[in-house]
């Protein structure tokens, strides 16, 4: 049963140079798990597990039929196979090109909110999530264009795009600025920290390679799946940790975010820090 939002501590935002922004990101995440983990079954966990269990049944097609293992016409059929397909290409669809955007929001807006003082339910982080889905949703498929057409382009400009607008994510759901505005946003936050952001790129990416292995080891079936889809879950949900802290070092950089909190601290008692997901 969830509590109604709580206030903390004092906010906990300022200038953090590489090393201890992921040493503060992981303790953050571990430390609240159990709110990443409550988010994570209201968006990618249950599409995940059924996109790895969709992996399994295709995976144990191509094994039976290699194989040789069932008697002659026994295997599967064509059609199977083609289920399998149309399965794991829907899962997936509706796992990185519908859900995700609504997780990340609703991790972005968690994680924030921490950030801040306060302590949101997941329910919190959801409904907040659902106020800005369209606006994340074509954001995200935006994005998405922008970096294919900077990789088509000698592959140099996406990967300079990729630094330019990676708190862009961050910038709709908290500022809720316009979509094309946000762009600029992110690239003007991004001024002095692609060192960050190449490092998270870099951890992000060790970490999908561990998930993938991971779900390479495990044995098939439903168990598998599952765990499977528990550590790409949990890989999702990283990212956005990461993206918000970068997000508030660079504004605590740029804007003197973390003094402004400290003075409405001094002049309110922490109150109207607390009470606001983002300044």
């Amino acid at each position: 049963m969830e509590t109604a939002s709580t206030i903390l501590e004092r906010p906990r935002v300022k200038v953090m140079d590489v090393g201890e922004m992921f040493d503060h990101a992981i303790w953050h995440f571990v430390d609240n798990m159990g709110l990443y983990f409550r988010i994570m079954l209201y968006s990618v966990l249950p599409l995940g597990l059924l996109w790895g269990l969709a992996e399994d049944g295709l995976g144990l097609y191509f094994w039976l039929t290699a194989g040789e293992i069932l008697p002659p016409g026994t295997a599967p059929t064509g059609d199977l196979l083609a289920v399998a397909i149309i399965l794991v290409v829907l899962f997936f669809t509706l796992l990185y090109v519908f859900a995700m955007p609504f997780h990340a929001a609703a991790v972005i807006f968690a994680t924030s909110s921490l950030y801040l003082g306060r302590r949101p339910t997941a329910r919190d982080c959801a409904r907040a999530a659902l106020n800005v889905y369209p606006k994340v949703f074509v954001a995200n498929l935006l994005l998405w264009v922008v970096l294919s057409i900077g990789f088509l382009l000698c592959f140099i400009p996406g990967v300079i795009m990729m630094f330019v607008f990676f708190c862009y994510y961050t910038v709709i759901v908290l500022e809720n600025g316009p979509i094309l505005g946000s762009l600029g946003r992110s690239a003007e936050l991004m001024r002095g920290h692609k060192r960050k952001a190449l490092a998270a790129y870099i951890v992000f990416m060790f970490l999908g390679w561990g998930a993938g292995f991971f779900e390479i080891i495990i044995p098939q079936g439903f168990g598998g799946a599952v765990l499977g889809g528990a550590a790409m879950a949990l890989t999702l949900t990283f990212w956005p940790v990461i993206n918000t802290a970068i997000y508030y070092s660079a504004r605590s950089k740029v804007e003197h975010v973390d003094l402004d909190l400290r003075v409405n601290e001094l002049d309110s008692g922490g109150e109207e820090a607390a009470h606001a997901p983002a300044l």
